[in-house]
């Protein structure tokens, strides 16, 4: 969803970024403005100027967007959970906390920080309207974006988790059942809910003729049910590996490539013997890079006699490799952002294992399958 972002700008050193797919929500709405909410709302103006007052809309309501998350992480670092990044997508913003929330009263905090400083937005909005008077087509653009702000505002709040009222309601479980695997399921499950909600009334607006608004409907429905659940398998993934290391995953017998071998020993004697996907490659016994199939695939077969693994090989990077006390969620995350399906695991140097992506979801499947019958035992619900 969030992959592919654009890099704007740095705003108190959180960098500000835009989704591609925002950009093409913004001009949906830039047009349906300018052909159908300003018409109806204020007529008589020229086309031009209502084309005018949709672009200030779309530029203020993308800074209203960025202000609401900049106030959820400006809240968030106060409380040690520093944001590395704020970006615009297609269903409004997010902010990319580095950690959790390290309790429920922070966690309450940062979630209604968005909400207050979009009722500060609408209310300084529409003040600014009335300063400026009725007969000003920029006062009616002030007063509809104030209006804007107030919806977003109110939406944000409803207990749909993971929007910022879910969160809310989380920090609230938490607080009062003093467990937040157990407070992010309940919010979970209410975050569905409430999508499924929402995507039945878009289909209820879409029997009644308005296609478009319940189309709309349904694919915010569709996303909150989706992040909800996304939500609480994340949290299930991060309590399986808590404390558990690249270490005690890794494979410490590892079948290494000589990088002077040419491609068709290679093939032979690696890639038909072993079946892996990637292999490491090594000079002198220190590793240099990785070869496997998609290094093969970029040359003819009739060349595999003439070129040596070095020559294709995939040179070695931070991306390919980890260490044996980095967390195990750090490395699964690694991997997944990667596309990696293997790890190489240095320390000092030396190569002594590999992490390999089926070894850790192997384990998650099993300590996940099991998790509800340890929940059972050891914390009744």
């Amino acid at each position: 969803m969030l992959s592919h972002n654009l890099r704007l700008f740095k705003l108190f050193g959180i960098e500000i970024r835009i989704n591609p797919g925002w950009a093409f929500i913004a001009a949906l709405i830039a047009w349906s403005l300018a052909q159908g909410v300003f018409p109806n709302l204020y007529s008589g103006l020229a086309t031009t100027t209502y084309w005018i007052m949709a672009a200030i809309t779309v530029i203020g309501l993308a800074i209203s967007i960025i202000m609401h998350e900049l106030a959820h992480s400006l809240v968030a670092a106060r409380f040690g959970t520093p944001v590395s990044s704020i970006t615009l997508f297609m269903f409004g913003g997010v902010a990319a906390l580095d950690q959790d929330p390290k309790s429920p009263a922070a966690e309450f905090l940062i979630a209604l920080a968005g909400p207050a400083m979009s009722l500060i937005l609408a209310g300084g909005l529409y003040v600014a309207a009335l300063a400026m008077g009725l007969n000003s087509f920029i006062a009616d653009t002030a007063r509809y974006l104030a209006l804007l702000n107030l919806v977003l505002a109110i939406f944000n709040l409803l207990p749909a988790f993971p929007m910022d009222g879910g969160r809310a309601f989380r920090a609230f479980i938490w607080a009062v059942t003093g467990n937040k695997t157990r407070a992010t399921r309940y919010a979970s499950q209410t975050g569905k809910v409430f999508g499924a909600l929402f995507m039945g009334l878009g289909f209820l607006a879409i029997l009644t003729g308005n296609f478009v608004g319940g189309l709309w409907w349904i694919l915010i429905g569709g996303f909150i049910r989706a992040a909800a659940a996304g939500e609480y398998e994340r949290l299930r993934i991060k309590t399986a590996l808590k404390g558990q290391t690249v270490g005690q995953f890794m494979t410490t017998s590892v079948d290494t490539v000589p990088d002077n071998i040419s491609l068709r020993n290679f093939v032979g004697e690696h890639l038909y013997a072993y079946g892996h996907d990637v292999f490491p490659v090594v000079h002198d016994g220190q590793p240099i890079g990785t070869i496997g199939l998609s290094n093969l695939k970029s040359t003819s077969q009739t060349d595999w006699d003439l070129l040596h693994v070095a020559q294709i090989m995939t040179p070695l990077s931070p991306d390919l490799v980890t260490s044996s006390n980095i967390p195990a969620l750090d490395a699964l995350t690694q991997m997944s952002t990667g596309h990696k399906t293997r790890l190489l695991v240095i320390d000092q140097g030396r190569l002594i294992g590999v992490l390999v992506l089926k070894d850790l979801l192997d384990h998650l499947t099993i300590r996940l399958a099991l998790e509800p019958y340890a929940a059972v035992k050891m914390q009744p619900i």
